[in-house]
């Protein structure tokens, strides 16, 4: 008997192993830590957790994991099952990495996907040259907040292409360079320069500057009014990676575009790798100049989308984990369905709600929360009118209101007008009356079987066909919402 708990135990413990090596520390100790029991009977592994919610989180997001896993040490047959075992408590947990080379000290430890900048602008403290022996450098700091790595970063559709980039320019730098890196605020490309950083510092032997575009023009600016040009040229020419930030500051800085140009060229020579991000795409940042861009052209481009929700809530449940902060599940979800793609605003809300829950001696519920929201995002509670959802669903399929409302059961009306109907339960207070009515149905019963088909098209990605082209059902449907939004 002594014997088969052991096997079991060593089993269990192949198993989390395993796991850590695919997911990475920190994600596996947001997905599989104190809160989830796993444990081996027979030919089975069984996943446990408090709630039905966070063992459907489990399923949806890393069943594949565990199913690849476990056939990996029983056997093709092995099966994974999942069970609720309300005993097991929420113990949010602090993941701790250490590089051997660096100490202790050396895992940063910032969840956030987009790096904040300090309070003290994009120049603070953001150059940093790795010394050509590793234990000789030290630590950058941003403010007094270490660089984040990409062990901590949150890959999701929006950013699956500029994660996987990433990761191919470490392996084998210079081949593809620049990499540029584009998106909106908060998506988290700051995230990925840093965690670029900190590999290739990691690794050791190559030497990498990272630094801001804001930066890279002082420098240079003094540089040229002191005389030590030739020294400026020797530290970011004579590197095997240069990653420079926010790559939109140039414009209209011609002098700094030269010098930045034959940069370049001197990298590209010597097969040494460049980084870029901006907050645009290369056809927005023409400005630039046509030498710069065409460089640029040449590499490897890059975007980065908003955050979807799923996304936004694996943010949150790594931020409440990093924090040691009690929120249910069902609150996160509420968040995250309600607080844009923003990664910074995610950040501000669940900073709210912890500090009024300490100040109110309370828990965060969803009342609070709801509250929090409405306060820090009034747009996100502006009213939405069944006439608007009409217009940005005509728009969105080019067909006219009084079709939308007609009785026509074809595809290419049909669909649109569930989706309307779709909308309007989750953007307006109408009453299903009110709404079946508005779009020309007999009964309110039409509205909840719309709703319901539209949940199944999303939950099973279903496509449907634009104007523009075919695309998921979810994407069709945040599209509309950020129109509604605007």
């Amino acid at each position: 008997m002594q014997d088969v708990i052991n096997r079991d135990r060593e089993i269990v413990s192949a198993i989390r192993s395993r796991l850590v090596d695919r997911l990475g520390t920190e994600r596996f100790e947001l997905w599989f830590g104190p809160s989830i029991r796993i444990s081996n009977r027979d030919n089975s592994v069984i996943v446990e957790a408090n709630s039905a919610f966070r063992l459907e989180r489990l399923r949806k997001n890393h069943l594949s994991d565990l199913e690849s896993v476990t056939r990996e040490l029983l056997g093709g047959e092995a099966i994974v099952e999942f069970a609720i075992n309300a005993e097991l408590h929420d113990e949010p947990s602090t993941p701790q990495n250490a590089s051997a080379s660096d100490g202790p000290s050396s895992e940063p430890s910032t969840i956030s996907l987009a790096a904040n900048r300090s309070a003290g602008g994009p120049s603070a403290g953001r150059s940093q040259l790795a010394a050509a022996r590793p234990s000789q450098a030290q630590r950058p700091r941003l403010a007094g907040r270490r660089f984040s790595s990409l062990d901590s970063l949150i890959v999701g559709p929006s950013n699956q292409l500029a994660y996987e980039s990433a990761k191919l320019v470490l392996d084998r730098p210079g081949e593809m360079t620049p990499l540029l890196i584009h998106g909106p605020t908060g998506v988290g490309k700051t995230h990925l320069l840093e965690g670029m950083w900190t590999s290739v510092r990691r690794q050791g032997g190559r030497r990498v500057v990272y630094l801001s575009a804001e930066q890279f023009t002082t420098y240079f600016l003094q540089a040229l009014r002191g005389g030590g040009l030739p020294s400026f040229r020797q530290k970011y020419r004579a590197v095997d990676m240069l990653i420079i930030d926010d790559l939109q500051f140039f414009v209209g800085k011609q002098a700094t575009i030269n010098e930045l140009l034959h940069t370049m060229d001197a990298l590209f020579r010597d097969s040494n790798q460049m980084v870029l991000a901006s907050d645009r795409a290369p056809a927005e940042l023409q400005n630039l100049g046509p030498e710069l861009i065409t460089r640029i052209s040449g590499g490897l481009i890059c975007g980065v989308e908003p955050f979807g929700i799923e996304t936004r809530l694996e943010i949150l449940e790594q931020l409440a984990a990093k924090r040691k902060t009690t929120v249910s599940p069902e609150v996160l979800e509420y968040i995250a369905e309600r607080v844009p793609g923003d990664a910074r605003q995610l950040v501000g809300v669940l900073n709210r709600l912890s500090v009024t829950g300490q100040a109110l001696g309370q828990p965060i519920t969803i009342d609070l929360a709801n509250r929090v929201i409405e306060e820090l995002f009034p747009e996100a509670y502006s009213v939405v009118r069944l006439n608007d959802i009409q217009r940005v669903v005509c728009d969105e399929f080019d067909i006219p209101p009084e079709m939308l409302k007609s009785d026509s059961r074809s595809r290419h009306v049909s669909h649109p007008r569930m989706l309307a109907m779709w909308l309007a339960r989750k953007h307006t207070r109408a009453a299903l009356t009110e709404i079946s009515e508005f779009f020309g149905r007999r009964s309110h019963s039409t509205v909840v079987s719309a709703q319901n088909k539209v949940d199944d098209w999303v939950v099973q990605g279903e496509q449907m066909q634009g104007t523009r082209r075919e695309c998921k059902v979810e994407d069709v449907l945040s599209r509309l919402e950020r129109v509604l939004r605007a």
